[in-house]
């Protein structure tokens, strides 16, 4: 890792600390380059990261330069700062941190991560640049464009709601912060408070269905987010051949994703993305069903537990890093499970427990998928 991102992670990358002024100061010190970009903000509570991708795949397709700010990262952080899929080099993280340091203005590492997508995606002139928003919408790092082409709320559910609210309602409201004054809003979501929040701003509100034709994520709820990407696509232009073949063909890793036959790994780290991964489940056939499942300490552990489905061999355990929560307590909701601390040892175990035409379902933490995929590549 070079020296530049462990002074970043020294920042403490969970460090939370919502509001804009920071952001601001240090933008205008760089002239605002913000103001250069033609950009596509997305906000909601799943399905951000999918939408950003199957963008950048149909934008690609269309020969559009394209780049994409997305969090976080399973395997490198350079995987959150991308141009036509291509990750950001070292020596470019290197220059711009430096010359945000010489800045003075004291950053968290997610407004040093955002202000470091922005000088990258203006520097090189990208025609378009979709910002996954962190958390929230109103108060996140992100929220800095004045006038995007578009913004787009995927969904509303519980999730951060020590920061966000206690209600749907509450989170409503803190999510469509980034809406601006005549900007269209595209969403799946039938949330008459956005609805009217959008009237207020004159803001057409999009509606958008499920897409029926051939998507490559897996999900039934891809679906959902593709309809929304589609609709973005159509509304800035984009040849519906270029649609296809990009929806077609998006990549968005650690979603659904087999990363061996028996072996699925699913981002699911929220009670809903747990719903829709237990949907998931029940559609596809399998002997016998082994699942390793850690969380962060910031999430509903419990509503989450309690969603995932009856299987043969259920193991707890934890990541590395990121303030994982104790696995421990989960046997306080589920007492079939045991407990593995280490996931390196966790996985070794349930692949033993694994035989051809069983599943092994990795879930619960983005943070976890990654230790669980460096440890798999280095025995490689």
């Amino acid at each position: 890792m070079i020296k530049e991102l462990e002074e970043m992670y020294s920042l403490d990358p969970l460090e939370i600390k919502l509001g804009l002024e920071r952001m601001h100061e240090v933008l205008e010190k760089f002239g605002n380059p913000q103001k250069k970009l033609k950009v596509i903000h997305v906000a909601g509570t799943n399905g951000k990261g999918s939408v950003c991708a199957m963008l950048q795949s149909i934008l690609s397709h269309a020969g559009k330069k394209t780049g994409c700010y997305t969090s976080p990262h399973i395997l490198e952080f350079n995987e959150r700062i991308t141009i036509k899929y291509q990750k950001i080099k070292d020596q470019d993280i290197a220059k711009l941190f430096n010359e945000i340091k010489k800045t003075g203005v004291r950053l968290t590492f997610f407004e040093v991560s955002t202000v470091l997508a922005i000088l990258h995606f203006a520097e090189q002139e990208v025609d378009y640049a979709i910002f996954e928003v962190g958390l929230g919408g109103r108060l996140d790092a992100t929220n800095v464009f004045d006038s995007p082409r578009v913004t787009v709320i995927t969904n509303i559910d519980l999730d951060h709601t020590e920061f966000l609210g206690k209600t749907r309602s509450e989170i409503s409201k803190e999510k469509a912060g980034i809406l601006r004054k005549g900007v269209p809003l595209f969403t799946s979501e039938t949330n008459l408070i956005i609805q009217d929040l959008c009237d207020d701003l004159g803001s057409p509100f999009v509606l958008c269905t499920p897409y029926n034709g051939e998507i490559s994520l897996k999900g039934k709820y891809q679906k959902r987010n593709a309809g929304i990407a589609v609709q973005v696509a159509k509304y800035l232009g984009i040849d519906y051949n270029a649609i296809i073949a990009g929806i077609a063909d998006a990549k968005w890793p650690g979603r659904l994703e087999y990363i061996e036959p028996n072996v699925l790994i699913d981002a699911a780290h929220n009670p809903a993305g747990m719903i829709e991964l237990k949907q998931h489940l029940e559609q596809i056939k399998f002997r016998k069903l082994n699942i390793i499942f850690g969380a962060s300490n910031s999430k509903d552990t419990s509503s989450m537990i309690k969603q995932i489905p009856e299987c043969d061999n259920l193991i707890f355990t934890k990541s590395n890093v990121m303030k994982p929560a104790d696995p421990h307590n989960f046997r306080k909701v589920r007492d079939d499970g045991i407990v593995i601390e280490d996931c390196a040892e966790a996985y070794k175990h349930a692949r033993k427990l694994t035989k051809e035409n069983d599943l092994l379902v990795i879930c619960g933490s983005i943070y976890l998928l990654g230790e669980i995929l460096k440890q798999i590549k280095i025995n490689k």
